[in-house]
């Protein structure tokens, strides 16, 4: 058994600072996955991103039913170093700095015993009481490594003053369906709802572009000149907008070719694995109707020999040789043959049928209580 700490939710973690072949490489690793695994249980929607499990999307519904990802990026000296939690989209919020990385005292305070599910539960409550405002869905680019690799990534966290955030409201998407969605009566903090809408969130289009506002009106008359409509395609595709967007179809089309291509590649072993499949499920049906079978009979067979139908046989042939034992009786009687003969006959009659009663009166003492 490990040594552990009683700090750590009921996790038992083993204490680094043990000595001898108490901690090692391999408890390390099975703290990263347990950790992961107490995300994926609180969290079931959420997508893993590396192989290793080290990367890994969260996504949090906010009260109005919109929808926020938060990625979690878990450096090789997890659990020793904080978890990088980073916001998948440009926006301004409390516990967010300029590249959408939570600052939150969470994780300025990490420490190996910690649950990072829940601590990545208090993260996103405050997210939800007061949501981000999205300037962006593009995702912020950011050196995670660069991140992992300083002594402390999370600055020294001074919060402002409220009337700086309260304010926030996530901007109106048109492409979401903004249901309200009930708020639990209760002040405890619960987990996100499991059902989330899996739809695609498209940038809001913006009322103006700013591509557009630094033009003069001869350039923008020059670009609407017929002659000129190559200049206007190539100025409409470097739309800062219009690159998003064809990201986004971009991303969208590769996931979903490689989807399509994972499931075509699969046909061929599913074919494989469903052969053996048939011809076992064939195979249980004989053995299944062969089984019925048997247990029709064994059926009749325990039912013939119950107890009381064994003790209404014995009966029977008890009531067989006191009748027999009494013929013999009336003929000797009747006939005066001799007595030798009678003796033999009726005294073996007699055992028998006595034996048999003491049989009936043990069987039915030890069977039919």
């Amino acid at each position: 058994m490990y040594p552990t700490t009683s700090v750590g939710r009921g996790f038992g973690y083993p204490n680094p600072n043990m000595s001898g072949s108490f901690y090692n490489a391999n408890d390390t690793m099975r703290l990263r996955s347990m950790q992961v695994d107490t995300v994926v249980k609180r969290y079931p929607n959420t997508r893993i991103v590396s192989h290793d499990r080290s990367v890994f999307d969260v996504p949090v519904i906010l009260k109005n039913n919109a929808q926020l990802n938060f990625r979690v990026t878990l450096g090789p000296n997890f659990p020793t170093q904080a978890p990088v939690v980073n916001l998948m989209a440009r926006a301004e919020h409390q516990f967010l700095d300029h590249n959408s990385l939570v600052i939150h005292p969470k994780l300025r305070n990490w420490s190996q015993q910690m649950n990072l599910a829940d601590m990545l539960s208090e993260i996103f409550q405050e997210f939800i009481k007061i949501p981000p405002r999205i300037t962006s869905y593009a995702p912020p680019t950011f050196d995670v490594q660069q991140t992992l690799n300083q002594q402390s990534p999370y600055p020294q966290y001074m919060p402002p003053p409220p009337t700086q955030t309260n304010g926030y409201q996530p901007p109106p998407n048109p492409y979401l369906t903004q249901t309200p969605s009930p708020v639990p009566a209760s002040s405890t903090p619960s987990p996100p709802p499991v059902k989330v809408d899996t739809r695609i969130p498209i940038p809001p289009i913006p009322n103006t572009f700013e591509e557009v506002d630094r033009l003069t009106d001869d350039e923008i008359k020059d670009m609407l000149n017929d002659a000129n409509q190559h200049k206007f395609n190539e100025f409409f595709d470097n739309l800062t907008y219009v690159k998003n967007l064809k990201k986004i179809h971009k991303d969208l089309r590769d996931a979903n070719m490689a989807i399509a291509m994972g499931n075509i590649n699969k046909e061929e072993q599913v074919a494989k694995k469903k052969q053996p499949l048939i011809v076992k499920q064939q195979t249980l049906q004989t053995v299944q109707d062969e089984y019925n079978k048997k247990a029709v009979v064994q059926n009749e067979i325990a039912t013939r020999y119950s107890p009381q139908n064994l003790l209404s046989m014995l009966n029977r042939k008890i009531d067989e040789v006191d009748k027999e034992s009494e013929d013999i009786g009336e003929r000797f009687l009747d006939q005066k043959g001799d007595v030798k003969t009678f003796m033999d006959e009726f005294v073996a009659k007699k055992s028998l049928y006595y034996l048999r009663r003491e049989k009936k009166d043990r069987f039915k003492e030890t069977y039919c209580k």
